[in-house]
């Protein structure tokens, strides 16, 4: 389990509905034996990225209550041993996907993985409390590899899916930074709210937040996204957004905790009304069908 916890599950599971939306989008079959194979590289890159961030902040990771009991800083499982996991899995990931997607969703499978950790993780996060900010285009890769894989083009879909994953990934970690700020401190990773103070920073993840759940109404405009998706997301717009606003007018800590972990599901949410709703025609039953065949 220690091994397991180490490769992020409900990370790699996220990315991989979002890659796995990206492919039903660029047209791609749902049942087919190449989408499974490509989530399957995908999950092996996401893996190993998730595996070498543990590897990279075990030493942070021991100042913060948060993530001390993690498998590494606790000292349950040899670095070394973590660090070669990694690596094979991030080979493996990228040789599947190469065979099964192409050179472009493997570049973009191995691309996303250098991002995350060199820019992000090693570059970004120990110097600007905004790290986040650049930080978010490290999860557009995922949809790039399904879309790839898929052999979409350059389309409104793939510009609106990375845009949502991009808008989202602020708040999500700025939320959990007002949560454990103590850990923060006590890691020396700057965050917006040592920087600029709580309020400040309550404010900016409002910000964000309006403008993700602003764009989550643009596929129906723009004609790829139906009534039952529109009412979807309006829906889990108005609980993410009440949880968000009652965070900065109520100043609470509590409310912290609750747009953190509400964000994950916010963003399942919105990846899983895009692809069931990817026609502004049809419903989800002929979405399915529509793919399957």
């Amino acid at each position: 389990m220690d091994y397991l916890n180490t490769l992020k599950p409900r990370i790699v599971a996220l990315f991989l509905v979002s890659a796995g939306v990206a492919w039903i989008l660029a047209g791609g079959r749902l049942f087919a034996f190449s989408l499974f194979f490509t989530l399957a590289g995908l999950a092996f890159c996401v893996a190993g990225a998730s595996a070498l961030n543990n590897y990279l902040e075990r030493d942070r990771d021991r100042l913060m209550v948060r993530t001390q009991g993690r498998p590494l800083p606790a000292g349950r499982i040899d670095p070394r041993r973590i660090r070669t996991l990694a690596v094979s899995l991030l080979l493996s990931g990228a040789i599947v996907l190469w065979f099964v997607g192409g050179p472009v969703a493997a570049g973009f499978g191995v691309f996303g993985a250098a991002y995350y950790l060199i820019a992000y993780t090693l570059l970004l996060k120990p110097r600007t409390a905004y790290s986040a900010v650049p930080g978010g285009l490290a999860g557009i890769f995922p949809p790039l590899v399904g879309w790839a894989s898929a052999g979409g083009g350059f389309s409104a879909e793939i510009v609106f899916l990375c845009g949502i994953v991009f808008l989202w990934s602020p708040p999500h970690f700025w939320s959990l930074t007002l949560a454990r700020a103590e850990d923060y401190r006590c890691a020396g990773i700057p965050v917006p709210g040592s920087h600029c103070g709580v309020a400040v920073a309550r404010l900016q993840i409002v910000a964000y937040t309006s403008a993700l759940v602003s764009l989550s109404l643009l596929p129906t405009v723009l004609g790829f996204a139906g009534l039952a998706y529109l009412l979807t997301v309006l829906a889990g717009g108005v609980l993410f957004g009440g949880a968000v606003l009652a965070l900065a007018l109520t100043r609470e800590a509590r409310w912290n905790t609750v747009v953190y972990r509400l964000s994950g599901p916010y963003l399942g949410l919105l990846l899983l009304a895009l692809a069931l709703g990817a026609d502004g025609t049809a419903n989800a039953q002929e979405i399915l069908v529509r793919a399957a065949g």
